[in-house]
């Protein structure tokens, strides 16, 4: 995966909300016919929120060989939501957090240690309202998008070294945004994520500046993701959220590598095993309407 993809959709996301701000004021949905008169002024927010959740990875490969991670975690969540005929969102997730390690070592003595990661998940998201035309309180935005996910996890241990995981994302999914009265505000979202251009970089010099590090090429897999969130104005333009979600990763076998030392090759070949993972929480925090 290369940074310049990884910096371009950090780019776009950072400037979404100048694309916001341009979008015409009377746009949107006539609130003459719906329910709830005042309800579309809690659609359009950006939210500020505390993330924690549940980790749980595991590779692929028979036990002893079998190495895991997982832990409680704690991040944070800044997002974009702008939704009136046409979705426009963006979300930046990011989570430092420690994880236990479960594992052996390459001559099979189990190892049980402490992982440091850093994840960074960007999205980026456009849907149209199918129901548009019903200008109701309900509103069902078929959607898909790009992004990119972003792991780094540095091993402990005896010979301490560092991982990188990163590829791209292709969200296509669907999200439902209901209105339960005026200021109180439903929304649920599902949506298959297609993984595309996957690496991992393993830093072999972080082990011994002699080793050369390697690069392999990650197997493309589908996962999905799930996310009900409860949104309440308090004020004009403040209130608060809260989202329950649920994500499942999985990570197909990379190519083999021989491993070089000095400028020579060795007989020594790694590969990434394929693995999957479940990670699943919640959010909550403020949101700024607008």
């Amino acid at each position: 995966m290369k940074k310049e993809f990884f910096l371009l959709l950090l780019l776009s996301f950072l400037a979404l909300p100048l694309e916001l701000s341009a979008q015409d004021s009377t746009q949107g949905l006539s609130s003459s016919v719906s329910l709830f008169p005042d309800y579309e002024k809690t659609l359009s927010f950006v939210e500020f929120s505390l993330s924690f959740h549940e980790f749980d990875y595991k590779e692929d490969l028979p036990i002893p060989q079998k190495s895991t991670e997982s832990g409680f975690l704690a991040g944070g969540r800044i997002s974009f939501h702008f939704q009136k005929n046409i979705y426009l969102g963006a979300s930046l997730d990011i989570t430092p957090s420690d994880t236990d390690y479960i594992g052996t070592t390459q001559s099979g003595m189990p190892v049980k240690d402490i992982t440091e990661n850093i994840f960074i998940t960007e999205r980026n998201l456009i849907g149209y309202d199918i129901l548009a035309h019903t200008k109701g309180f309900l509103r069902i935005y078929p959607y898909l998008g790009l992004g990119v996910h972003y792991w780094e996890r540095r091993l402990g241990g005896a010979a301490p070294y560092k991982e990188v995981y990163s590829w791209g994302i292709l969200p296509i999914g669907i999200r439902t945004t209901l209105a339960l009265t005026k200021k109180w505000l439903a929304i649920l979202d599902f949506s298959a994520q297609i993984m595309f251009g996957g690496e991992i970089e393993v830093f072999l010099s972080e082990l011994d500046p002699s080793y050369r590090d390697v690069t392999m090429d990650l197997g493309n897999r589908v996962g999905f993701r799930g996310e009900i969130t409860v949104v309440r104005r308090f004020l004009k333009h403040l209130g608060g959220i809260f989202s329950f979600w649920i994500e499942y990763i999985e990570i197909g076998k990379s190519n083999a590598k021989v491993v070089f030392q000095n400028g020579a090759p060795t007989n020594t070949v790694i590969y990434e095993p394929s693995s999957r993972s479940w990670d699943f929480g919640f959010n909550i925090g403020l949101l700024i309407t607008f």
